[in-house]
């Protein structure tokens, strides 16, 4: 080993002195890379168990190391393996991608490189980097080229200290956190990011900041795997906050004991439980209760929605629950006591469609804000094939699984294919595989999730459950064997690889029944007309008014005399039916509060407990809304209403299923395609998308280069912003206006800065100043400034840096303190005197020139204070 790190050298020493066992320090030795990792476990669980049985896996994880080397380095693609016991014999590793020589202690291998012909079909001369055709047709995933530009800017220090990180990822990330962290109570937040540009942190930022004892930021996913993922990389942040030991239970869902739910609902109550990953359907049912009595003390801080986009997605039989969850948060608003919550909405993919639906669902519009930074995905490089039958798709799969760079994603539509495809890999024998669909068990959800995450797992062959939000950075292939049903789902998929900015690949393997199959899902599958209007007016006639309010509770139970009677069935639908009303502007949806039970004199347990579960049912059965549409029970107007939002929904299906296969059949860019898609230019809500584009059927077939470079978006943070009301400054400093206000320092003063600092902690301590910006080295260097937001009230604080402010000027309106140390005597810039802040102050050398010839700044200024004065002032 190398300083301590595990190398492909240690993995090549064990293979000449097999079947040595690794010791300690090799086993729990640093490993830079991912694949050297998973060959250590490869042939550790081979030495341990005296057998290889993982023989496809360990090929595919030579192969990609060996060509990972391999770059500019020919003799570095080589390796030696032994020829003992069950080891594969010479014709066995040429079947597996390899050259082989016999060698003095076994074969010596020699990666193969791979570019098959049904591949590339149309590519034109020259595309291919370097115009290299004897290269491997994956050589740049493999070579882990960096090809997401960096982009990564300074982590406000109050952050910094409570994850270790040391830079955002991006100015978007940036701006959306600050964005979070002041926005008005009530209010909501769309933020638009692109996967890999942290929005986990945007949401974890006031829990991170603020600790676990502030209350509840209540965050709802689509997937528990995303919840559990989520919840595991926080645990790991706030470790470092407090003691491990007092980081309660993260993830609420259904397969959780009855001793951990009762403490999660204890810790919400109580403002304990600090954040909690969820889904839809718990947030609307089990914790519900809980949630209600947070809101009513003031406890709720954060609502944030996860993955936004399927709140607003077309086919209502999707998800009811997730697209109820604007009634939910309507009706904890009209709860909350004191501080009002506030609503994020965070996704990586939003069409202008679907900004509108979710300012209609969670506005008024008057109330929601965005912060849009949006470029497409520079990782992938996009490869489609057109099978004529299953048997020839299933070879080329399995040839892509052979080959394809590691870690990868096989994605299918149906659960049952992909516990078809499962099979078909353990058949072909690879071993380090998985399988995870919507009927995964909890118990196999996080086992998987848990291998996934520490490298014991090279594929996972998964419906679109998986993967969703979910941190896993080296990803390398994410392979279809099947057609998503919609570009969105499409590209949220392929997202998935190239996390960390490296290449990545994706492959669509189809077939004509996969397209027929894609377009028969694609279509939202809607109540009818006649159904739609028997089960409105069977609800509404059975509802009943919520005490002083327009609401109106309707027993989502109800069944229309003629039609079924299942349960379940009954409640889908009817669900449904309201969501689609909401959508088409007939009706608000809303929820009340759980009134409480009281228990009768003499009443026993059991008679208390079963009144105590119907009372509860009853509740989970009713859904609470407000009718906007007078004409709701016209039959023929109920009809053209839903028939209009039903043509909306189908006209924005077929034309996302029409690109989507443009795209797959090479008919278009895909750059184009998805720029277009998301694009967006409604004041208030534009959205200017980066294009680029790793390579695609539709620039292949014109002949076009690969457009990797684009311009990193800067992200606009919002204009409306709450703080707290203070009238100290105004009360202190009548004659000054504080916009801005100059503190004129002595500049050749020993100990000056003492001062400096006393009056800047005044600024935030007493003034409400929540910004900083001061020069790139001072930051850098001075550890009064880095630890300045101990002192602000809410422990936020806001670092810029006059660089900054020239090149990327700040939106977010924060009172203000710019520190201009070291400086000279040069005018104070026009862009910092113009600045338009609540309070600004502005700390400048006394004999600081004015813009007048031959007079300093303090000779014709009216709105300046010495330094001296300032302390005064503020110990007076």
């Amino acid at each position: 080993m190398i300083d301590g790190v595990f190398t492909f050298e240690d993995v090549q020493r064990a293979l000449l002195e097999w079947p040595r066992s690794f010791d300690a320090d090799e086993m729990n030795a640093k490993v830079d890379d991912g694949i050297i990792d998973r060959l250590r476990q490869v042939l550790s669980q081979a030495q341990r168990s005296g057998s290889l049985d993982s023989v496809r896996d360990l090929a595919a994880l030579l192969r990609h190391a060996l060509l990972a080397r391999s770059i500019g380095k020919p003799s570095a693609q080589r390796v030696a393996v032994p020829v003992v016991g069950d080891w594969p014999i010479a014709a066995v590793w040429r079947e597996l991608g390899f050259e082989t020589v016999t060698g003095p202690t076994g074969l010596v291998l020699t990666a193969r490189t791979w570019r098959p012909g049904w591949m590339t079909d149309g590519d034109q001369a020259g595309w291919e980097p370097g115009g290299n055709t004897q290269q491997d047709i994956f050589a740049d995933v493999f070579a882990g080229e960096e090809v997401r530009p960096r982009a990564d800017v300074p982590l406000d220090p109050f952050l910094s200290e409570t994850t270790g990180f040391d830079s955002y990822v991006c100015p978007g990330q940036r701006e959306a956190v600050r964005s979070l962290l002041f926005m008005p109570t009530g209010s909501t937040l769309i933020v638009n990011l692109p996967t890999g540009s942290g929005k986990s942190l945007v949401a974890e930022a006031a829990v991170l900041s603020a600790g676990l004892e502030s209350g509840l930021t209540l965050f709802v996913v689509p997937t528990k795997a995303l919840a559990t993922d989520q919840a595991r990389r926080i645990r790991t942040l706030l470790r470092a906050r407090v003691p491990a030991n007092e980081i309660p239970p993260l993830v609420w869902h259904g397969g959780l004991g009855p001793e951990v739910r009762q403490t999660i609902k204890s810790n919400i109550r109580r403002g304990r439980q600090g954040i909690l990953f969820t889904s839809p359907e718990s947030v609307g049912g089990a914790l519900l209760p809980s949630l209600y009595e947070a809101a009513a003390l003031g406890l709720l801080r954060y609502f944030v929605v996860d993955e936004a986009h399927v709140v607003a997605q077309w086919g209502d039989s999707f998800r009811p629950a997730f697209q109820a969850l604007s009634g939910i948060r309507r009706g904890l608003l009209n709860s909350s006591k004191g501080e009002r919550f506030r609503t994020v909405l965070m996704s990586a993919t939003l069409s202008p469609q679907t900004i509108d639906t979710l300012d209609v669902l969670f506005g008024p519009a008057s109330t929601t804000q965005m912060v849009a930074a949006v470029h497409l995905r520079p990782e992938p490089r996009y490869w489609t094939y057109k099978a004529h039958a299953w048997e020839e798709k299933k070879a080329r799969v399995l040839e892509l699984i052979q080959h394809a760079p590691r870690p990868f994603i096989l994605y299918v539509t149906e659960r049952r294919h992909a516990r078809e495809w499962l099979a078909i890999l353990r058949d072909a024998g690879y071993r380090r595989v998985e399988c995870f669909h919507g009927g995964t068990s909890d118990n196999d959800r996080e086992a998987i999730i848990e291998s996934w995450s520490v490298n014991e797992i090279d594929g996972i062959v998964a419906t679109s459950a998986f993967g969703v939000g979910m941190d896993k950075e080296d990803i390398r292939s994410v392979i279809h064997a099947a057609v998503p049903e919609t570009l969105d789902r499409y590209y949220q998929e392929v997202g998935r690889g190239g996390r960390d900015g490296r290449a990545s690949i994706s492959v669509v393997v189809y077939t004509d029944r996969d397209i027929g199959m894609a377009r028969s899902l694609s279509r939202p599958t809607y109540i009818g007309d006649d159904n739609g209007y028997e089960r409105w007016n069977t609800m509404f006639a059975a509802a009943r008014s919520a005490p002083e309010t327009d609401v109106v509770a309707i027993n989502i139970a109800s069944v229309p005399p003629r039609l079924r009677q299942e349960s379940d069935y009954t409640t889908a639908w009817n669900m449904r039916t309201l969501i689609l009303m909401a959508r088409a502007g007939m009706v608000e949806l809303d929820s009340q509060a759980p009134e409480p039970l009281p228990r009768l004199v003499e009443e026993t347990d059991a008679s208390y407990d079963h009144r105590l579960e119907k009372h509860w049912e009853a509740y989970f059965d009713t859904f609470c809304l407000r009718t906007l549409d007078p004409a709701h029970l016209s039959q023929e107007h109920f009809e053209a209403c839903l028939q209009q939002e039903r043509s909306r929904g189908a006209t924005a299906a077929d034309r996302s299923f029409a690109e989507l296969n443009a795209v797959i059949a090479g008919e278009r860019e895909i750059g184009e395609v998805l720029t277009e898609a998301y694009s967006n230019f409604k004041p208030g809500r534009t959205v200017v998308v980066s294009p680029v584009c790793g390579g695609c059927p539709g620039e292949r077939k014109r002949g076009l280069r690969q457009r990797r470079e684009y311009q990193v978006p800067v992200g606009v943070g919002i204009t409306r912003i709450e703080l707290p009301s203070s009238t100290a400054w105004q009360r202190r400093f009548p004659s000054l206006d504080g916009r801005p206000t100059v503190i004129l320092y002595p500049s050749d003063e020993a100990g000056v800065f003492d001062g400096i600092a006393r009056a800047l902690r005044a600024l935030v301590t007493e003034f409400g100043v929540c910004e900083i910006s001061a020069a790139a080295e001072v930051w850098a260097k001075d550890a009064f400034l880095r630890t300045l937001h101990h002192s602000a009230p809410s422990g936020v604080l806001v670092a810029r840096t006059l660089e900054e402010d020239v090149s990327l000027p700040a939106v977010l309106p924060l009172p203000r303190a710019s520190l201009l140390k070291p400086w000279g005597i040069n005018p104070i810039p026009d862009h910092l005197l113009l600045l338009d802040r609540p309070l600004h102050t502005i700390f400048a050398p006394v004999d600081v020139e004015s813009e007048h010839p031959l007079r300093r700044y303090v000779d014709t200024a009216t709105n300046c204070i010495s330094l001296d004065n300032f302390l005064q002032a503020i110990d007076a």
